[in-house]
């Protein structure tokens, strides 16, 4: 499937690439693109309600290199961030408003599914979207 995406210059630009489609519902498509409860496009992590700045976001998810000229992919994470802001907001993300960091939603806690329907069952949420996954087929039987 790469070869015959690259043969049809689908690779390299926006909206190009593959969609791998694996794993129970999918779940390589949940992750592809952001739609866990705490993660954002590209396997980044969505802010926690904790990382008020984006300097004490990306400090928090930008791994420190332990030798000296070590190369890390993921020491790339604040170039990652801001291209993706730059997706989503274009020309009104910019370096004076973090690229628009504080237009993210943050989390305050880890919502799986049983959770979610503990809380419909309880009357804390009333409505729910379900997008790329059927809810019910990965929990457990209760």
């Amino acid at each position: 499937m790469a070869m015959i995406q690259l043969l049809l210059g689908n690779m390299g630009m926006a909206g190009g690439g593959v969609n791998a489609l694996r794993g129970h519902s999918n779940i390589q498509g949940l992750t592809d693109l952001g739609l866990l409860s705490t993660s954002l496009p590209g396997y980044l992590t969505l802010p926690s309600e904790k990382q008020a700045d984006l300097q004490t976001y990306l400090a928090a998810n930008t791994p420190k290199a332990t030798l000296a000229d070590q190369v890390n992919y993921w020491g790339n994470y604040p170039k990652f961030f801001v291209s993706l802001m730059k997706s989503f907001y274009g020309d009104a993300a910019q370096k004076e408003n973090d690229w628009g960091f504080a237009w993210l939603p943050k989390w305050d806690q880890s919502y799986d599914v049983i959770k979610y329907f503990n809380m419909m069952d309880s009357g804390k949420v009333t409505g729910y979207f379900c997008q790329g996954f059927n809810p019910v087929a990965p929990g457990s039987d209760k």
